[in-house]
């Protein structure tokens, strides 16, 4: 049963738009506001726990707030690897890499090993200076994004960045450091 009347505001002469108005709390049930093609979801679940694979630990998780957001193809690799980038804080060259091989991993999207060399690179249409793919070459291979294989130029990607789908989702979670005093007794 929902609670809410709408109820115009008057000032003057003038009405103001109308606002909905409620009795009780609306946020404790769960809140979605469509933005444009984003979708923003605002949850509130008193009863939902993270639970630690190791020790069976359960911790609280009361709310969450969630953007789902749809995009064509090429949308889609460039919300993608600006999301990937902000995750694994990517410089230039990592960028740039990280976008050859989102391409690249498309062209067969259920290979994980392939051979990366600087002189392959046109095919794509991109351009990439030698400086530029040997810096993002060792910054992927930092992040644990790629992997040298023992093969030369061949490199694994890391199925959980680069997958065969539709739709992925970036979980941030944001924990309030404890106390000095608490983390001392």
């Amino acid at each position: 049963m929902q609670d809410e009347t709408e109820i115009p505001e008057e000032k003057g002469k003038k009405v103001r738009k109308t606002r909905t108005k409620y009795a009780s709390n609306p946020f404790l049930h769960d809140v979605v506001a469509r933005l444009g093609d984003k979708r923003v979801a605002v949850t509130f679940k008193p009863n939902l726990v993270e639970i630690d694979n190791d020790t069976g630990e359960m911790t609280p998780i009361p709310g969450q707030i969630t953007k789902l957001i749809s995009a064509d193809r090429e949308s889609f690799i460039k919300l993608y690897t600006a999301q990937v980038d902000a995750f694994f804080d990517l410089t230039k060259p990592g960028r740039s890499l990280l976008k050859y091989l989102i391409w690249l991993h498309q062209q067969d999207a259920n290979k994980h090993l392939f051979y990366l060399h600087p002189d392959q690179v046109q095919e794509s249409g991109m351009v990439i200076g030698k400086t530029t793919w040997y810096d993002g070459l060792a910054e992927l291979q930092e992040r644990k994004i790629i992997a040298a294989s023992t093969l030369p130029h061949m490199y694994f990607l890391n199925p959980a960045v680069f997958f065969n789908g539709d739709r992925t989702r970036f979980v941030v979670e944001v924990r309030k450091q404890k106390d000095q005093a608490s983390l001392e007794a």
